[in-house]
């Protein structure tokens, strides 16, 4: 003993073994392991064989006291801690090893996921969490797993599909999370935000591909047969009711419109122009599209189908009559609580701007625009992204000006 903690003097676990192999500490320690941990020992109950007692009097003092002190699991990007217990791991007693990482390690990581903020980390949690799976398992589920999702439901309902780091972030959690936890978290905190995205008037009025890809981003997140399910039920039959709107214009123009069917199929592909494995997004809706036109070019009428919540007759047909409550239903609401509904129903994000006034009231975003609420005056300010200026809107302009502003996106 006394050699040994002539050895141990001024010795650091964390600086121990970055690289993943033995130290010549641990060495030392391995040699005397099969003299002093003899299996055919007989001792008494409460007696710890020689060499568990060697360690725990000279290694444990030191893992704890850094554990505790210094070690930080966000900072740890080297991952020593665990690289210390990966390359001890035939040396250190399983006793010590399961103290440390459940008693020390546990709380250390529960802590720093406590106090992780997804808005403002720059760090994924994935990268400090995932290391110390094989050390705890099932107790990262129970312990640690439920408030990561509730941190994640929390600053997604913030999010919009046009921020890619919300996927990058998630994505990792895939293969760890249960199957219906995932779910449920997609269910709750994604779904409805691509939803709105597909909804917006916008998506296929102007053919904004690009706001389409923030969707169809989430494939392999949210698997093909999820991904299809959204498309089929809020994206497909506004596609096929704007392709018929073009077709029954006066006089459509059907190199332009074969040219916008095939830009859209090509939405569906991959890079290379074919469907991208995992996260196969089915095309069988576009051979109903194909036989409208068909039809159409052979001079025959088309069959009715079901109307989307879309404006697909023109510029000239508002869907504020379709979409927004009746007046009957508006009275008892505030202003405040009008729009947000209206936002709602029309597929567009309603959210405050944090820190941000005009005349004393709250800025929102209106989708990308944004507005004001004066309900001692009951009106509704709007920003002019041209001239700077605030002026009086009402629910229908609020759409058309961020429909507008989509188109430029």
């Amino acid at each position: 003993r006394p050699s040994m903690a002539e050895l141990v003097r001024g010795w650091s676990p964390l600086r121990d073994s970055v690289e993943g192999e033995p130290s010549k500490l641990a060495e030392k320690f391995a040699a005397w392991k099969p003299l002093l941990d003899r299996e055919d020992e007989v001792l008494d109950d409460d007696a710890k064989r020689p060499y568990e007692a060697l360690v725990d009097d000279l290694i444990f003092p030191a893992v704890s006291r850094e554990v505790q002190a210094v070690w930080n699991p966000k900072q740890d990007a080297e991952h020593r801690l665990d690289a210390f217990l990966g390359s001890w791991n035939a040396v250190l007693p399983a006793s010590t090893v399961e103290y440390t990482t459940q008693q020390l390690v546990l709380p250390k990581l529960l802590a720093a996921v406590q106090q992780w903020d997804p808005m403002s980390d720059p760090l994924a949690p994935h990268t400090w969490l995932f290391p110390w799976l094989t050390h705890l398992g099932d107790l990262m589920e129970v312990q640690i797993w439920p408030t990561v999702r509730q941190k994640f439901t929390s600053a997604l309902s913030k999010w919009h599909p046009s921020d890619p780091s919300a996927l990058s972030i998630l994505a990792p959690w895939k293969r760890v999370f249960t199957r219906a936890d995932w779910d449920q978290l997609c269910s709750t905190a994604v779904d409805p935000k691509l939803i709105r995205v597909l909804k917006a008037k916008g998506l296929v009025r102007f053919d904004h591909h690009t706001a389409f890809r923030w969707v169809t981003a989430w494939s392999s997140a949210l698997g093909a047969a999820r991904m299809n399910q959204l498309l089929a039920a809020h994206f497909f039959p506004r596609l096929r009711a704007e392709l018929r709107r073009r077709l029954t214009a006066t006089e459509p123009n059907f190199p332009e419109i074969a040219s916008w069917y095939l830009s859209w199929k090509a939405q569906m592909q991959g890079d290379d122009g074919h469907d991208d494995g995992d996260s196969v997004i089915s095309t069988s809706a576009f051979s109903g599209m194909l036989e409208d036109m068909d039809r159409t070019l052979r001079g025959e009428d088309l069959d009715p189908i079901a109307r989307p919540e879309e404006d697909s007759d023109g510029q000239g047909t508002r869907m504020s009559q379709r979409r927004r409550p009746k007046v009957a239903d508006r009275l008892p609401q505030s202003l405040k609580d009008l729009v947000a509904q209206f936002a709602e129903e029309s597929g567009v994000d309603f959210l405050p701007c944090i820190g941000k006034t005009h005349a004393g009231l709250q800025v929102w975003n209106f989708g990308l625009l944004p507005c004001v609420i004066n309900a001692a005056r009951e009106e509704i300010l709007s920003l002019s992204k041209a001239s700077g200026t605030w002026k009086h809107v009402s629910l229908d302009e609020l759409l058309e000006e961020n429909d507008a502003l989509l188109a430029m996106v």
